[in-house]
């Protein structure tokens, strides 16, 4: 080839190699001498234009780049030295660009009509005409200027470096060798800690990711900046498609402008009041004592003393006061004044006081799910007294490095121990401060006079938990159990640990935007049996209420973990899949331990069961095992009366978890839904909604509010099962695939009472799937007749057929609907008795055509 074609066939070799980036010091670096693939691959194309042997190319292109000083032996760029590096970078001046027509490469360089992506074989290319669109032709008429960017949040450690980068922000004082232009930051990047007053000075621009959830987070947000005596400020939302986002980049009014909802305490609930009953007789207890304990900084919740001293320090004098001062009917006689409770609600909050209070902090004691030391906030956590501030079961993660001074700059970041039991799993990589981390395991850290000691039993005290074997069920309950509820199959019971914190790995690596997350985890499940009655209910939806205990487990997929033993007080997992294998190397293979991690805590709790519902599952029930849509349809639901709940009180749904639990009703295995209050001890928000009249009501106005708005052909046109306009957000992201609107509203309309609307899956739209069925069949060379029969679509070959249904309809003939049997009888009377039908569900169908192409096979 000529000397200007090599030229820029090895300009185009070197621009290959450094698009993937393989340069000394990069991720890329490689140690095999092989040419890389994509290089392979362009020197292919163009040894076939040429007339060359693709070989001989090949090694001549390593000869020469690597005279050239360009290349080493594992073709990779020599970048170490730019003072020695034989590059150039050419301005294209008026030279034209062209745009691959196959694969829209654009490319300056074309010694032959060959395109430079390695899977792209066009040679045909076209002049680009305006190059206005270049962003990065743009950027480099810009005039350079510092972005400098830093993370600022509660996660940031130690608290001197979020000072000094608040300082360095805010760009007013500068110590030690520290100079405006070097150290100066431009940009934070910031969460929601931002909302309470953390100084960093006056803004010109606040950039919210996505819609605040209420106005008074829009306004605490916004008023960051335009502050002292500043001319102007900006302050961009980006709305990110989601319903919330929506409605409010469509009504900006009232996200700017709406009175924002007044706080409100339920005094009507009986528990407020026995609490902070409980937390001011406590209180006077402790003080008649001889020696009453002293306050601590963990003392937040009331001078009580430690859990380990109650039985013997305190319990005997407390237990003797509480049973005999006459101080507490004057408590709860001030407490109840202008509660509207009744005179027996008020008499049984004394009773508890005087003869089951004592009992209630026994049984927090010895609760081994209860880590705090400090006696009073361990019985806030159990419900016993108020809480103060926001609930404290955060759990840290901790760095394993040596010689590090203090437990602050070891810790790496802090998480609700429902969040962190799957962000901080072994293998998880957590990103901070531009530094990759890997979670291996359990420690926790507590300062002494020597640094930074590990605390014992770093995966606290077990609770015992049962699992059935059979996939298909896994259901999951509290205590032990040999045999499943649910399913009668075996069971196999595991720990469940509630791990005091969590470790990461000394090596740290740079982030390159690349990271392994935790297991997606099931939805929690309830701690105890709801107990349902015939007169709390919608329609044929049973209602149950109660406070209780609910679990998230992380069981590794059903696997289970293996805890190895590495030094006093540290738990390591090897049996998981880590991206860098080294960081197993030295953990000894002494399994202590296998088990869950997990998170328990005490709510409020509504729960519901259908039962008894017309037209749908199995004599009402609605069967997990049998029918496909059983489970998709309850999971809908559940987010359908979540939102439901959320609109109604102005809160955010984030108030609310939501789960499914299996049941055993008659012969079928059906799923309960559960609502609970997220806030440890309950928020009084589920026991609002646990009112039948309110929940009709709620599920009502909800229903025909987003009936109307997501059957509008701008929503169900686009929108196949469940989207961010409808059921999904960030909150429920592990179920998405199992959301659908339509089944949401299924469910909702026969909860109200009302006839199923078969329409949303029989319809107009339901008659085209099956066409294109039929269709695929052609294709395959299986023509199929399509006819309908009993008012329902059927397709048949050779004397079997498929009748679409509802998906909230059963496919077995003992327990199928009249439309269903009326086909059935139908098609046998037209092409005789012998004819074999089989039901399908419409959303099944639509699904997976592939698996029911076989079945008429």
């Amino acid at each position: 080839m000529s000397d200007v074609d090599a030229d820029g066939y090895l300009a185009n070799v070197v621009r290959i190699l450094g698009q993937a980036k393989l340069f000394e010091g990069s991720e890329s670096w490689r140690t095999g001498t092989n040419v890389p693939r994509k290089v392979r691959a362009y020197v292919e194309k163009i040894a076939a234009q040429a007339r060359l042997d693709p070989v001989d190319l090949v090694d001549r292109t390593r000869l020469r780049l690597s005279d050239l000083g360009i290349l080493n032996e594992n073709w990779c760029l020599r970048t170490g030295s730019h003072a020695t590096l034989r590059l150039q970078i050419r301005r294209r001046g008026d030279r034209a660009l062209f745009r691959c027509d196959q694969c829209s490469l654009v490319t300056l360089v074309k010694p032959f009509e060959t395109c430079t992506t390695d899977y792209c074989g066009s040679r045909s290319f076209s002049p680009v005409l305006n190059t206005a669109e270049d962003y990065y032709s743009w950027v480099s008429r810009e005039r350079p200027h510092r972005l400098t960017t830093f993370e600022l949040t509660g996660q940031t450690k130690p608290l001197s470096e979020q000072r000094r980068r608040q300082r360095l922000f805010k760009g007013q004082a500068f110590v030690n060798q520290e100079h405006p232009v070097t150290d100066g930051i431009d940009v934070l990047s910031v969460t929601t800690t931002m909302e309470v007053g953390v100084d960093i000075g006056s803004l010109k621009l606040v950039l919210m990711a996505n819609m605040p959830p209420q106005r008074f987070n829009y306004q605490q947000r916004v008023g960051r900046a335009g502050r002292a005596g500043q001319a102007f400020s900006y302050a961009v939302t980006v709305s990110r498609g989601a319903a919330h986002d929506d409605y409010y980049f469509n009504n900006p009014e009232r996200m700017t402008g709406d009175v924002p909802p007044q706080p409100k305490l339920d005094l009507s609930r009986a528990e407020i009041v026995q609490r902070v009953a409980a937390s001011e007789c406590l209180r006077q207890a402790f003080l008649s004592i001889g020696s009453p304990p002293a306050r601590t900084a963990d003392s937040s919740h009331g001078s009580f003393g430690l859990s380990s001293d109650w039985r013997q320090l305190y319990r005997v004098d407390i237990a003797s006061w509480l049973s005999a001062s006459p101080a507490i009917d004057e408590v709860v006689a001030r407490l109840a004044s202008f509660a509207p409770l009744s005179r027996s609600q008020v008499t049984q909050i004394k009773k508890y006081l005087h003869e089951e209070l004592v009992e209630a902090i026994d049984a927090a004691v010895d609760n081994t799910r209860f880590i705090q030391d400090e006696l009073s906030h361990r019985l806030a956590m159990a419900g016993i007294l108020p809480m103060f501030g926001f609930p404290t079961q955060v759990r840290s993660l901790f760095w394993d490095k040596s010689g590090i001074k203090n437990v602050d700059d070891l810790r790496i970041s802090d998480r609700p121990l429902d969040h962190a039991i799957w962000a901080f799993s072994p293998s998880s990589e957590i990103p901070k401060d531009k530094q990759l981390f890997t979670a291996i395991g359990f420690v926790s850290k507590y300062d002494s006079v020597s640094g930074p000691r590990n605390e014992e039993n770093p995966l606290g005290q077990p609770l015992r938990y049962s699992r059935c074997v059979e996939e298909s069920c896994g259901t999951i309950s509290y205590g032990e159990a040999s045999i499943c509820g649910v399913c009668g199959n075996q069971n196999l019971n595991f720990d469940l640990y509630q791990p005091r914190g969590f470790m990461a790995h000394w090596m740290a690596r740079d982030y390159d935007g690349q990271r392994s997350r935790g297991p997606s985890l099931p939805p929690p499940v309830m701690s105890f049996e709801p107990e349902y009655s015939e007169e709390s209910r919608c329609g044929p939806l049973l209602i149950a209420f109660r406070s209780g205990a609910i679990a998230v487990v992380n069981d590794n997929n059903s696997k289970l973990y293996g805890f190895h033993q590495k030094d006093p007080n540290m738990i390591v997992v090897k049996d998981v899949a880590y991206r860098d294998a080294a960081i197993l190397k030295g953990v000894p293979d002494n399994q202590v331990a296998a088990g869950a991690i997990g998170a328990v805590f005490t709510t409020d709790v509504l729960s519901c069961l259908f039962k008894g519902a017309v037209g749908i599952g199995k004599n009402g029930i609605l069967d997990v095992v049998a029918q496909l849509s059983a489970r998709p349809a309850l999971a809908s639901f559940a987010e359908f009366i979540k939102q439901a709940f959320a609109f109604q009180l102005d809160v955010s749904p984030d108030e609310f978890r939501v789960g499914r639990q299996s049941i055993a009703v008659a012969d079928v295995r059906s799923e309960q839904i559960f609502v609970a209050d997220a806030l440890e001890n309950g928020s009084g928000y589920s026991r609002m909604a646990a009112d039948p009249v309110n929940f009709e009501l709620w599920l009502r106005l909800h229903f025909d509010r987003e009936q109307e708005r997501w059957s509008k052909n701008i929503h169900s046109n686009s929108c196949d099962s469940s989207c961010p306009d409808c059921l999904r957000n960030y909150g429920n992201r592990f179920s998405h695939g199992m959301l659908d609107w339509r089944l949401a509203l299924d469910l909702a309309q026969v909860a109200l009472g009302e006839e199923l609307d078969t329409s949303r899956w029989l319809g107009p739209s339901n008659d085209r799937k099956v066409e294109a069925f039929a269709g695929l069949c052609a294709q395959m060379g299986m023509p199929v007749t399509l006819e309908k029969h009993g008012g329902l679509s059927c397709v048949f070959r050779d004397g079997k057929g498929l009748v679409v249904g509802h998906p909230l309809w059963h496919r077995s003939e003992g327990a199928i609907q009249p439309a269903q049997l009326a086909a059935m009888t139908s098609l046998r009377a037209a092409y005789g008795l012998d004819f074999l039908v089989e039901f399908v569900d419409a959303r099944d169908f639509a699904g997976h055509p592939a698996s029911y192409v076989l079945r008429l096979r």
